[in-house]
């Protein structure tokens, strides 16, 4: 391709020009006519050689006729190649913009903070795995419970954290809301937790992040 597209065309039908024009000038000179103004004077007529000079010239022609009609494909060659570069460019732009993009969408998710395990996760998993009655039994006792510490606020956060509405198919690929109000259990939480606590910031903010 690199060099169709060096090539001058125009270089090249000069170049066939001139051959065309010299071999009309042999033909001249092999006659012993002489050429004026292109037209073909003969001081002493040969039916013969003028028969043999018309099948020649009529042969040097064709050959011009081929030569335009093989200029005229090369052309179009041309100007096809011109546009599949284009549009190859084209596409090559748009893969480069696509890598960018898909390299800031990996980079985003990567700076993404992790959400933080708490490791009684696993345990309200395995305690709520066969029966899921037992979660909601479970909250029952921790809505009566009189004295609650950081641990159940943790509890809590990760019950919050799996079973709310927008969490659907993360517990176990299925969607179970408990029938207990969450809202309630954290107001009360935050009731029985003494002022000082909640004023000296002891509480993690993971463990308090409800919506």
């Amino acid at each position: 391709m690199s060099d169709l597209r060096d090539f001058d065309i125009k270089q090249l039908h000069n170049n066939i020009q001139s051959c065309f024009q010299y071999l009309d000038k042999q033909i001249y000179r092999a006659m012993n006519i002489a050429p004026i103004n292109n037209t073909i004077i003969i001081e002493k007529p040969n039916t013969t050689i003028a028969h043999e000079y018309k099948e020649l010239q009529h042969h040097v022609k064709q050959l011009q006729v081929k030569y335009d009609e093989v200029c005229y494909k090369y052309m179009q060659l041309l100007t096809k190649y011109q546009r599949t570069k284009i549009t190859l460019k084209c596409q090559e732009e748009e893969i480069e913009h696509q890598s960018e993009l898909i390299k800031e969408i990996k980079l985003m998710h990567l700076q993404k903070p992790e959400v933080i395990q708490i490791p009684v996760y696993e345990y309200l998993r395995e305690f709520t795995k066969n029966n899921h009655s037992q979660l909601s039994n479970f909250l029952q006792i921790l809505i009566h419970t009189k004295k609650m510490d950081l641990s159940m606020i943790e509890l809590l956060q990760n019950i919050e954290k799996y079973y709310r509405p927008q969490n659907k198919m993360v517990f176990q690929d299925k969607y179970i809301y408990p029938k207990v109000p969450l809202r309630k259990i954290r107001e009360r939480i935050l009731k029985t937790l003494p002022d000082q606590t909640v004023s000296q910031n002891l509480i993690p903010e993971r463990s308090i992040s409800f919506q």
